[in-house]
């Protein structure tokens, strides 16, 4: 038996004493492992069976893993009510003449790198957002009502600064989603220079 593709589990009744290669436990061998279109009772699998199924296993963790490390910035900022806006809403609330603030939270090579930024952003790097804002404090205090939009690159970064924002008692936020990139894709106007 190969050991391709997905793994099915088929157990019978009165299994109570395996532990399978998935880290399931089941009884006293009493069931099946399917590999697509292959059967093996449990009692059959070979090593190199059962490291297939471990290996899947293992990747199988390792992509959920990555999942939600990568969307738990966005889940904190949604907790704390902070939405997502396309880049369509922050140009047509920038053009209809909305007082916005846009910090751009991307590191000082970006900002006047090839995606260029937004005409008058505030450039504040993620990496160092907490210390700047100590830094600034009584420059942005007057700020700290007044609605603010968030955008990095592609929307990674944006989430957890906005959390650092909220944190330092900044209530009217918005993530712009699809970031810079987004912004370049819809053609909107770019800055490069400070």
């Amino acid at each position: 038996m190969c050991g391709h593709g997905p793994v099915l589990i088929v157990l019978s009744a009165g299994c109570n004493d395996f532990s399978s290669p998935l880290g399931l436990t089941f009884g006293d061998g009493e069931g099946y492992l399917c590999f697509h279109d292959k059967t093996a009772h449990i009692g059959e699998l070979t090593t190199v069976e059962m490291f297939q199924a471990d290996t899947y296993k293992m990747v199988l963790i390792g992509v959920m893993v990555i999942v939600f490390l990568r969307f738990l910035p966005r889940i904190k900022a949604k907790m704390l009510g902070i939405p997502f806006v396309n880049v369509h809403d922050v140009k047509q609330r920038m053009d209809a003449g909305e007082p916005l603030l846009v910090i751009d939270v991307r590191t000082a090579g970006e900002f006047t790198g090839n995606l260029g930024h937004i005409e008058g952003a505030l450039n504040l790097d993620a990496s160092a957002l907490s210390s700047k804002l100590t830094a600034l404090a009584d420059k942005l205090e007057p700020y700290k009502d007044e609605p603010i939009v968030i955008t990095c690159r592609t929307d990674n970064r944006s989430p957890g600064a906005a959390r650092v924002l909220f944190q330092h008692g900044f209530k009217n936020l918005v993530i712009m989603g699809g970031g810079m990139s987004g912004w370049n894709r819809a053609g909107y106007p770019v800055a490069y220079k400070l």
